[in-house]
């Protein structure tokens, strides 16, 4: 068989196209029959070998054909990675009915590439706003490009109302802009409270409401814990454990605690919510958590992975009630070397719900509130080991971005007030740098077993050239010198680039250089973290790969002797895949609900002018960015060309804004004048362009 498939590949890669008869009489294969040709043929396209054009013609894929995944960047253009880990662009005309994380097959054709043939739909849902004019329904689609014409069944579109907002499923099968489909559901009215995120949700393959069968299961989990339950487990109950989240945060994944051992080490003490106890392969919950993959966290709006009664509950690690965790204990030198550790069944008791804001507070200003008085000794304890961790990941090569993070602040109707850069502080480091110790110590357990990695692969040396030399071409002098597979490499860029007023602007430009973190069962390490070994662990309730990671803990360490290590390696191949698809995905809702909020805004000050900055320059438009982190774009077409010269990355100007699209979810501004000085100069605490506000990204 594989002997045939070399002879058929051989053959079609030295002609353009070949049909099937072509094929059978060019290897004189008489003896086999058309019937079983068309099965080897048909298994050389699934491999993306070859592929079978509308003629009925295998062509070869390579330069001119390519299979590839239809991919969709924060601003929503098309774009597909090929082989080399090459960017390539497409646009809506070309799209031919792909949607995002579709499998197609696309065509050379004078420098740009053009969806031929569709293979399959990742996400073949679409959300459509019924419009009524007169005796004519139209669907218009709010997640696709607008020359799609969406078609349903006739008497099915006479049912709907105007203003009604439905989920439709497509056909692979496009023709002439045409997309076929079928209906699902009416999943909320344009005049409903939370329309357009409850739309975001469903265009991002997130569905809000659990089935019936999960819902069912929940009777019978318990509300607290048995005794039974706690039977071979080590009981912690005693120990000074506690939660450390936001203020407003129910679900709580982990706990913490420390101890100075008799030979000077830390012992750090990392609990986590022991998910798997009650949610186990085979149950409803398992499988639509393993659907969800996530919990999809928008503007003022969470849609959890698990029902709010685990989420919220018995599986939440609230203060003062017993609830079951796996501690991972880690024995921490003064070098901050994790020398020992083991990971276990327990039970805790958690003491109290401490608050970043008040934890920043005693860490940065020492001020103590009452009911903190008794761990603070503890606390300062904690912030010493996350000073250590810091320096010696520092010394690793742990690269450390300037954070972009938006957080909006919104009233009780949910109307935006307010756009605040994230601030990371002492609080929220010290968390961050405990569950990566975890997370790593977890991971190491397990390197001979299958098993679920947090992997970040080294950087695409082309595109990092193309990066450094756009950001010397801006003027900027830095040693570039290294190597590309060291994370050290990075730090020194940025280090190099860190005293520059427009420091945030250039470690974002240099992050979108990288390759994102994803989920993989291949352990080839975690570059941003510069560390061999790393996983998810930590967060079980809101995260999918973690509750795996938890579920296989228990079955290695049950000593189950009975384990087909071959089928279940492919089913955690299948769970990182689509756990890395939901989480681009659930990031994709998260920046659409904000940039939702920027509009709303902005619709109440259409005319008024702000202060701002040049972001980057994207095809026809400007993007730029308001002092209050509201961004938004300028047309190319309103400039001339000695205009759009002078405004360079990071140029300070006063924007207008024109106009704002609620479909599109974007603002629209027109350039005023350029302000005194060519580069950015902005107040350093709105900025938080310290050290405080480096993060690692999407670990």
């Amino acid at each position: 068989m594989f002997k045939l498939e070399e002879q058929i590949l051989e053959l079609i890669n030295d002609v353009e196209k070949i049909s099937i008869k072509e094929i059978q009489s060019n290897l004189k294969l008489y003896s086999v029959s058309i019937k079983n040709l068309k099965i080897i043929l048909q298994e050389l396209c699934s491999k993306g070998k070859i592929f079978l054009s509308e003629d009925k013609q295998y062509h070869k894929i390579g330069n001119t054909y390519k299979l590839v995944e239809i991919l969709s960047s924060s601003k929503g253009n098309k774009y597909f990675i090929d082989e080399n880990n090459k960017k390539f662009n497409i646009t809506n005309e070309d799209l031919n009915g792909a949607l995002n994380f579709s499998k197609v097959i696309v065509k050379k054709e004078d420098n740009r590439f053009k969806v031929v043939k569709i293979i399959e739909h990742k996400y073949d849902k679409i959300v459509c706003e019924v419009i009524d004019n007169y005796d004519d329904k139209t669907l218009i689609p709010l997640n696709l490009p607008n020359n799609y014409l969406i078609h349903i069944n006739k008497q099915m579109l006479k049912r709907l109302a105007n203003g009604d907002r439905v989920l439709l499923k497509a056909n692979p099968d496009f023709q002439d802009s045409y997309l076929d489909c079928e209906f699902i559901k009416i999943i909320c009215h344009k005049n409903e409270p939370n329309k357009e995120l409850i739309s975001i949700a469903y265009e991002k393959d997130f569905e809000p409401d659990f089935s019936e069968d999960a819902l069912k299961e929940l009777e019978n989990i318990p509300d607290y814990v048995k005794e039974e339950e706690i039977e071979n487990r080590i009981d912690l109950r005693n120990e000074l454990i506690f939660t450390m989240d936001g203020i407003n945060t129910k679900d709580m994944d982990d706990a913490i605690s420390l101890k100075i051992l008799e030979n000077g080490n830390y012992e750090l003490g990392v609990h986590i919510a022991d998910v798997a106890h009650y949610v186990k392969p085979g149950m409803k919950l398992y499988e639509e958590a393993q659907n969800r993959a996530t919990s999809l966290y928008m503007v003022d709006s969470v849609i959890p992975m698990l029902p709010q009664k685990l989420s919220n509950g018995i599986c939440s690690l609230n203060p003062n009630v017993d609830r079951l965790t796996k501690s991972c204990i880690m024995e921490i030198d003064k070098n901050g070397n994790i020398v020992d550790s083991k990971i276990f069944n327990s039970v805790i008791n958690s003491k109290i719900k401490m608050d970043y804001t008040s934890v920043n507070h005693i860490l940065e200003e020492g001020i103590i509130p009452e009911r903190y008085q008794e761990f603070y000794d503890t606390l300062i304890k904690m912030q010493k080991l996350s000073n250590i961790l810091i320096k010696a990941r520092k010394g690793q090569g742990k690269i450390d971005f300037v954070s972009n993070e938006i957080e909006v602040k919104v009233d009780e109707n949910g109307k935006p007030l307010q756009f605040e850069l994230f601030k990371q502080g002492d609080a929220e480091r010290l968390i961050e740098n405990f569950m990566i110790a975890a997370n790593e110590t977890v991971a190491s357990y397990f390197t001979e077993l299958p098993f679920i990695y947090r992997v970040h692969g080294t950087p695409n040396e082309i595109k990092l050239d193309e990066t450094m030399q756009f950001i010397t071409d801006l003027g900027y002098r830095v040693n570039t010198c290294g190597n590309v597979g060291s994370p050290k490499l990075i730090q020194n860029i940025l280090n190099g680039l860190a005293d520059k007023e427009e420091y945030a602007l250039l470690s974002n430009l240099l992050l979108s250089s990288m390759k994102k973190a994803e989920y993989s069962i291949d352990n080839i390490g975690h570059f941003g973290l510069a560390l061999d070994n790393y996983t998810h662990f930590t967060s079980p309730i809101r995260r999918f790969p973690d509750l795996q990671v938890h579920t296989l803990i228990d079955l290695y360490t049950n000593c189950n002797f009975h384990i087909n290590y071959k089928d279940l390696e492919k089913d955690l191949q299948n769970i990182c895949a689509h756990s890395s698809y939901k989480e681009r995905q659930a990031d994709a809702a998260e920046r659409e609900s904000q940039a939702l909020m920027m509009a709303k805004y902005m619709e109440e000050h259409i005319g008024e002018e702000f202060e701002g900055i040049i972001i980057s320059h994207e095809g026809l438009s400007i993007k730029v960015r308001t002092n209050d982190f509201i961004y938004g774009k300028i047309d190319l077409q309103t400039f001339n060309n000695s205009t759009i010269q002078n405004l360079k990355m990071g140029t300070r100007v006063i924007l207008k804004v024109e106009s704002v699209s609620m479909i599109d979810k974007s603002v629209h501004f027109s350039f005023v004048k350029k302000l005194e000085g060519t580069q950015v100069i902005e107040n350093q605490k709105k900025l938080s362009l310290n050290k405080k506000n480096q993060v690692a990204y999407q670990m």
